[in-house]
């Protein structure tokens, strides 16, 4: 009514004074709508027993169309990073007439399908149009990210705008988990000498989530230039393994290395610790002293102070 006061038809009433309207709101855009109900004059009734005659009324009811939403996602990265916030870009989109421009904002839910009760986003506001571009966290509860193959939610949360219909759409994204070499050993400064055997070890962990040990994994260390065999953690992700320093290593205080290559669904990690310092033994050679001096006088001794490799003193 009062704008383009198109017809809705036109319906007889009952015994009791009811009258029904069926009409399909077909390309009818949202909004808010007045309807008109009118009751025509009734003064054509004869003048005789049983018979009246009546003038009509009318009135007017406030209608609100909605119609239901389409989500369209734009930019979402097919693999991410456990704690590591995403972009994720979209706009919501009239699902009757995607031509047409929303006329009001909606407010949006994202989780993961798997744990709906974690709320990545809540309630975030999109523009007027629709669009949105919104950093989203993959663990706002604290407790983890779980790596892997995940499902993505978008939500059109319902009665966030009175024109449109709450709607959700899915998304594949893959997660990697994040590692962590920690509880490196030897933890305190140590003093080995060349030609024996230091213990190392190093814990491997999901540091995205809680910090869980990883078991079965194989990991590598260097003691500074020299790589060490590949161990295998055991079932607290600890990683134990040996070196004997040869009588060739360089002296003074040596690097660490423990690395972990990662997997199809963990990121690798590298930790160093410098704690050791290789040191030598020394040997003091003196040469045959071929001197016979008198009481009273000096003499030459001489020789020299060797590594345990049999190299001279820097």
């Amino acid at each position: 009514f009062g704008n383009s006061n198109q017809s809705i038809g036109t319906a007889l009433t009952d015994a009791e004074g009811n009258a029904s309207f069926t009409w399909t709101t077909t390309n009818i855009a949202p909004g808010d709508y007045t309807l008109q109900l009118l009751v025509a004059d009734d003064l054509t009734d004869p003048l005789a027993d049983g018979n009246s005659r009546r003038t009509g009324n009318s009135t007017l009811v406030d209608v609100t169309v909605q119609v239901p939403t389409d989500i369209r996602i734009d930019n979402l990265p097919s693999t991410i990073t456990a704690g590591v916030p995403f972009t994720l870009e979209g706009q919501i989109l009239d699902d009757d007439d995607n031509s047409r421009a929303l006329i009001s904002g909606v407010r949006l839910d994202v989780y993961w399908q798997s744990n709906p009760e974690e709320r990545l986003r809540s309630g975030v506001p999109t523009l007027s149009n629709g669009s949105f571009n919104l950093s989203v966290p993959t663990d706002t509860s604290n407790n983890g990210t779980v790596r892997g193959p995940r499902t993505l939610v978008v939500e059109v949360l319902e009665d966030s705008s009175p024109y449109y219909l709450p709607s959700n759409v899915s998304s594949a994204v893959f997660v990697f988990g994040v590692t962590q070499l920690e509880g490196l050993q030897p933890s305190n400064p140590v003093l080995i000498n060349r030609g024996d055997t230091v213990n190392l070890s190093a814990t491997l962990v999901e540091s995205s989530f809680n910090f869980q040990p990883l078991g079965n994994r194989d990991v590598t260390a260097k003691f500074h230039e020299t790589w060490i065999p590949t161990v295998t953690t055991d079932g607290s992700g600890t990683a134990n393994t040996t070196f004997t320093i040869p009588t060739s290593h360089p002296l003074g205080l040596i690097v660490v290395s423990f690395y972990y290559n990662g997997s199809s669904d963990l990121l690798p990690s590298q930790s160093n610790l410098s704690s050791v310092t290789v040191r030598s033994l020394t040997f003091m050679v003196v040469d045959q002293i071929t001197d016979n001096p008198v009481a009273g006088t000096s003499f030459n001794v001489s020789g020299r102070v060797v590594s345990d490799n049999g190299s001279g003193l820097e």
